[in-house]
């Protein structure tokens, strides 16, 4: 991961004699950027925080938004400060995925609330303030990685992607402490060989109660709704990510498991909340699974760790992970920097 005060370390000294004066310039316009984006990540963690104490919804509250006022829900665009946001429908079916599956369960709940930036976008959401979210998701985004595609420096920012540009925010959440830890390097895990035949595995928190899987449109159907791995480990299919072919140009939509029934929501306000039955819709054709999420729902290994979500506060302990601190100026050892407490 790259860290805020890593990637500021690494513009340089802009002091340095080898600089010409235009690269002095262009590093110090770089950290003015990201100083930036940090203030920007500030405001929108701390609002979070008051937001969060107020009560949240229940999994069923937002069953009855979702089916009763999807028009309310969250929708295409959005406008945060001088930002304006568009071409969100991935961002967007990233957030319905994640938010309903981490109110309808508490495993997820937890592993959220263990990862200040995740915690803080989920109570957004909770809040209904999801222009804010879409804004915090994008910066953090920015923030994690120089590479980031979606650069915060005009008006109007375009959120045209692919799920694998999104994929950086969950780099935090990576970390095992289970029995299977010692094979998990590179994504080479023997306890979810079931999943890689999908596509990329990507497990999140300590007992893996979490897997997301990047199919990247290669299989012609669904992933399977149930999936048993390693040490009894039951999992349930709760949403997937999937381009709707039917429409002109690509459209990324989400469906998702309601507990009685699948749903295919859409982020046009003008389209309605859909029924959709997984083992007779044409994925191959219509509905080309792009991301699969799945939920732990029962295992033999819940003695095995004490915690059951990802990075400990202080990010002691952590495997391929750090603490997503923000730095208000860069740290030598460490390479980040908890805000003062003024």
């Amino acid at each position: 991961m790259v860290c805020v005060g890593y990637t500021l370390h690494k513009m340089g000294n802009t002091n340095s004699k080898k600089s010409n004066p235009i690269q002095i310039l262009y590093k110090v316009m770089q950290k003015a950027y990201y100083y930036g984006l940090i203030l920007h990540y500030q405001h929108l963690t701390e609002a979070s925080v008051d937001m969060d104490q107020i009560k949240t919804r229940s999994f069923q509250d937002l069953k009855m938004l979702i089916t009763k006022e999807w028009k309310g829900y969250i929708k295409a665009r959005g406008s945060y400060k001088q930002y304006h946001f568009v071409n969100t429908c991935v961002l967007d079916a990233f957030l319905v995925g994640l938010h309903v599956c981490y109110k309808r369960f508490e495993t997820v709940q937890l592993l959220f609330q263990s990862h200040s930036s995740m915690k803080a976008i989920m109570a957004l959401l909770d809040a209904k303030e999801y222009a804010k979210a879409k804004a915090l998701w994008l910066i953090l985004l920015n923030l994690l990685s120089e590479n980031c595609k979606f650069k915060m420096n005009t008006w109007e920012i375009n959120v045209w992607s692919e799920v694998k540009d999104h994929l950086p925010i969950f780099t935090e959440l990576v970390f095992s402490n289970g029995p299977i830890q010692a094979n998990r390097v590179n994504g080479h895990n023997s306890g979810l060989s079931e999943f890689q035949r999908y596509g990329k595995v990507i497990p999140l928190g300590m007992n893996e109660d979490f897997i997301l899987v990047n199919v990247n449109g290669q299989k012609d159907t669904s992933p399977p709704l149930h999936i048993k791995g390693k040490y009894n480990r039951k999992y349930e299919l709760q949403f997937l990510l999937v381009w709707n072919k039917q429409l002109k140009g690509k459209h990324m939509v989400v469906c998702f498991n309601l507990e009685d029934r699948w749903v295919l929501y859409d982020n046009n306000p003008e389209v309605p909340l859909k029924d959709i039955h997984l083992d007779s819709e044409n994925f191959g054709k219509q509905y080309p699974v792009f991301l699969a999420g799945y939920v732990k729902v029962s295992s033999d290994d819940d003695g095995l760790n004490d915690v059951p979500f990802g990075v400990p506060e202080d990010g002691s302990s952590a495997f391929g992970a750090r603490p997503f601190n923000l730095p208000l100026e860069t740290a030598s050892s460490t390479r980040t920097l908890k805000p003062k407490n003024d």
